[in-house]
């Protein structure tokens, strides 16, 4: 995909074939994908928040899957995966905080987290990305200012190019079908049978007005955040 995007289709793939199949097996994959295609695309319906004490965005929901994403590779006992081969790239500061916070509290100290400029140049066995974006109006905002992944091709394709032998992508798929690389992204994963999570049906525009007016109430006050970053939430999208 990568190479389509952004290379004419000019890239010759060259990596040791152990090392790309070695994840092949992951049983976070899906039926189809397992064995096939380590791509993982998990689509969830958070919320972007921020607090008091900084301007940068987090996701508590995406928080929450990132974490399992990382103890469920941990535990691979084919192909075992060591922390420091694990990376998680985020584009927004705060978000970057909150998963290393998180690790820490679960001893797990060897996984790279980090902003796309901060994986420039470097690659990791696996990469998981927390995209954050789940609030339409703010998408026009990141492309105004240059923030985050979505509208940005050059940082899409950072992020979509560090991983060597297995790719995880949490974010809001609503949100993602507003970009044009994003979204070749989510229909490549949900051709080849590598999407998970809410359901996504293609939209008109009357029902992606309907996705943002119901977003738009899923407002969390500080006690919510705190559990929804312990525990995880479930919504009915």
């Amino acid at each position: 995909l990568p190479a389509q995007l952004n290379y004419s289709s000019q890239l010759v793939p060259c990596a040791d074939k152990v090392l790309v199949d070695s994840c092949i097996n992951f049983s976070g994959l899906t039926d189809s994908a397992r064995g096939k295609t380590p791509l993982l695309v998990h689509g969830v319906i958070g919320q972007d928040l921020r607090e008091a004490s900084s301007p940068s965005f987090f996701n508590p929901e995406e928080v929450v899957l990132v974490l399992g994403y990382v103890e469920k590779i941990l535990a691979m006992t084919e192909h075992k995966v060591e922390e420091e081969e694990i990376g998680v790239i985020t584009p927004y500061r705060r978000q970057v905080q909150k998963i290393r916070g998180r690790l820490d509290q679960r001893g797990i100290t060897g996984v790279m987290v980090g902003t796309t400029e901060e994986f420039q140049g470097q690659e990791r066995r696996i990469i998981i990305l927390s995209t954050v974006r789940s609030t339409p109006k703010y998408v026009n905002i990141d492309s105004q200012y240059r923030l985050g992944f979505l509208a940005d091709s050059k940082r899409f394709n950072v992020a979509i190019t560090r991983a060597q032998a297995l790719l995880i992508v949490v974010g809001n798929p609503h949100i993602f079908s507003q970009d044009r690389d994003w979204r070749k992204l989510l229909d490549y994963a949900r051709t080849l049978g590598c999407y998970t999570g809410c359901v996504y049906p293609e939209q008109t525009e009357e029902e992606v007005g309907q996705v943002e007016s119901r977003l738009t109430k899923l407002m969390m006050d500080q006690t919510d955040i705190e559990r929804v970053e312990e525990m995880g939430w479930s919504a009915d999208y």
